[in-house]
């Protein structure tokens, strides 16, 4: 998962910090895509904004994809819930469960609003009328599985769009009152069905207004293709190799100041990337360590 122990390796991307701090300051709605190559940042990037949102209050909800985890679109529903607020997810979980736990059975909604001169006993003596307003809220706990019930008479995508209208009026609810960041990172292990969940859901809503206070930042190997519609929410950022000026700046980090000699090499030789180049230092700091303990 997206961790701090990537800013140890992190260096530049100040330009991307600072258009993401400024779109986090409006607190408009916005999509922000990243992309290259292996290796070139991406992840340390995330990292980066993660920080970001924690100095500044807002909630970051960071999910990356891995050979060994493959999320679903419930699974990145369950994700984000259980990363904001869950108790404020129980109508999402309640339906949920219908689908996929054996003898549930929906909770009954109930809002009766106001009931006036009600009279309150004890025992066998009234104590008079008030007004009561009676309030609902569901809280079931979700049991995790992901097998759907086969007695469930329901095609996959009408329980797909009821889940995610369910999951959204509760994000909704969350947003209006929080700062949320939404970080997906290595988008191109996602299968087709998530990613079409992604941007025919999450990212429609949000384009319309309907998430406020929310940025997405979608981040893989391959640009990010959203049409025009998406434009006057979007930026794009492609990272490139570092240069050799903060190669520098990194071995300066890491005790190894060379008057730009070494960092000239690194960048020529791995062509600025930030994986190699610190997998290369890293290793002959590593070799030099045990030569001298050796010595």
């Amino acid at each position: 998962m997206i961790g701090s122990a990537l800013l140890h390796e992190f260096v530049d991307r100040a330009n991307e910090v600072r258009e993401f701090c400024e779109l986090l300051a409006t607190g408009n709605p916005a999509i922000v895509g990243i992309w290259g190559a292996g290796g070139i940042g991406k992840s340390a990037l995330l990292a980066r904004l993660v920080q970001e949102c924690e100095a500044k209050s807002a909630r970051a909800v960071a999910i990356e994809w891995r050979d060994s985890r493959r999320y679903s679109y419930l699974d990145l529903m369950r994700r984000i819930r259980d990363l904001t607020q869950p108790e404020m997810f129980g109508h999402f979980n309640d339906r949920v469960n219908f689908y996929t736990v054996p003898e549930y059975r929906l909770r009954l909604q109930l809002d009766v609003g106001s009931i006036e001169n009600v009279q309150i006993t004890t025992g066998n003596v009234a104590n008079g009328t008030v007004n009561v307003n009676v309030g609902h809220r569901v809280d079931i706990k979700d049991l995790m599985l992901n097998v759907l019930r086969p007695d469930r008479v329901a095609s996959d995508d009408t329980i797909c769009i009821e889940l995610t209208t369910v999951f959204f009026e509760c994000l909704r609810e969350f947003t209006s009152s929080t700062k949320t960041v939404l970080l997906f990172d290595a988008l191109e292990k996602a299968d087709l069905r998530t990613r079409d969940w992604l941007a025919g859901e999450l990212l429609i809503r949000l384009r319309d207004g309907e998430l406020p206070n929310t940025l997405v930042i979608l981040a893989g190997r391959d640009p990010i293709d959203l049409d025009v519609s998406f434009s006057p929410a979007l930026r794009l950022f492609e990272l490139s190799g570092l240069g050799a000026q903060h190669i520098s700046e990194y071995l300066e980090r890491k005790g190894l100041p060379d008057g730009g000699l070494l960092a000239a090499f690194l960048s020529q030789q791995f062509q600025g990337n930030p994986l190699q180049i610190s997998s290369a230092v890293n290793g002959f700091l590593r070799s030099h360590a045990r030569g001298a303990a050796n010595a």
